[in-house]
């Protein structure tokens, strides 16, 4: 397996009407690329990875009372599978007690772009929840190798966002 990490600054090209959706921000992304050995385990085991670090980033750097949820969406069923709640988010639930961890089938962003599983992160102290890391499976790698099985996971948080927080 391969894991990058990289702190850059992202422009987008399209405008949003959202005030909090500016048009460029300094993004911290992870990538995590290898072969699946079957079962779904690697997409299974990036996504709980990527999932524990920005957990665990956050807060080291909001502090231990602040709030977060994750919400994960199955992009291949309509019904999440056993594997995401017991391989994935059972062991996250014993590791951050004070995350609210549900499914959001209902997640129409990401769709098309993410391939099999995708996960936002949300602080929900505020009101209206902010929104700081968003993530997922591509078959970027799959394309370029032309290999089925070869798998790409990436996410990314909003570093600036993050800052904006801390000052509160």
């Amino acid at each position: 397996m391969v894991r990058l990490a990289a702190s850059h600054r992202v422009m987008r090209p399209q405008f949003y009407a959202n005030p909090h959706l500016l048009p460029h921000f300094r993004l911290f992304s992870l990538c995590s690329a290898g072969r699946d050995k079957g079962a779904n385990y690697f997409v299974e085991a990036a996504l709980a990875e990527h999932i524990g670090f920005h957990l665990e980033a956050l807060t080291a750097f909001l502090g231990k009372s602040a709030a977060f949820r994750v919400a994960l969406t199955s992009l291949v069923s309509e019904i999440p599978s056993e594997g995401w709640m017991s391989i994935v988010l059972a062991p996250l639930r014993e590791q951050f007690d004070r995350v609210e961890f549900c499914f959001d089938q209902t997640r129409t962003t990401g769709r098309g772009y993410y391939d099999t599983v995708c996960f936002k992160i949300h602080e929900i102290s505020s009101d209206p929840p902010v929104e700081l890391a968003d993530g997922g499976a591509v078959d970027w790698t799959q394309k370029l190798l032309s290999n089925a099985k070869e798998r790409l996971f990436i996410s990314g948080i909003g570093s600036e966002r993050v800052c904006a927080l801390s000052n509160r």
